[in-house]
């Protein structure tokens, strides 16, 4: 078949970081055109937490350039994000270097999902 070579219809992977992001993206975009879109069976709270994290993200961020608080909540949060994900990545994985690699992917794989489910709201139609 045309996009796959082992026969299905699906295009090939993107290798990489770049790819996983790509697609992550993808799912993103589409997502937020499907809720606004046909709400009555795409509408879920779940799909619009990665941006609700994001916003919060970036408001702490900012905030924090200016207060020494926020700086120290901002601080927390992230030790409390990286520990958890460190602590998900030791249980599903057996390698440790993966664990560690899982909060920062995890983290920018959110923010990549929550801008791109905004853009995906914003659209007036889905190009394919």
């Amino acid at each position: 078949s045309l996009g796959s070579p082992r026969g299905g219809g699906a295009p090939p992977r993107s290798p990489g970081f770049r790819g996983h992001l790509a697609r992550v993206g993808n799912v993103g975009l589409h997502r937020g055109y499907f809720v606004k879109a046909y709400p009555r069976t795409s509408l879920r709270f779940s799909y619009f937490l990665p941006t609700l994290g994001t916003a919060v993200l970036v408001g702490m961020a900012s905030t924090a350039l200016f207060n020494s608080r926020a700086r120290t909540l901002l601080g927390v949060t992230l030790a409390i994000y990286v520990s958890a994900g460190v602590a998900v990545g030791l249980v599903e994985q057996d390698e440790p270097s993966l664990a560690l690699a899982l909060p920062p992917v995890a983290l920018i794989s959110h923010v990549v999902y929550g801008v791109q489910f905004v853009r995906g709201l914003l659209l007036q139609r889905l190009d394919k």
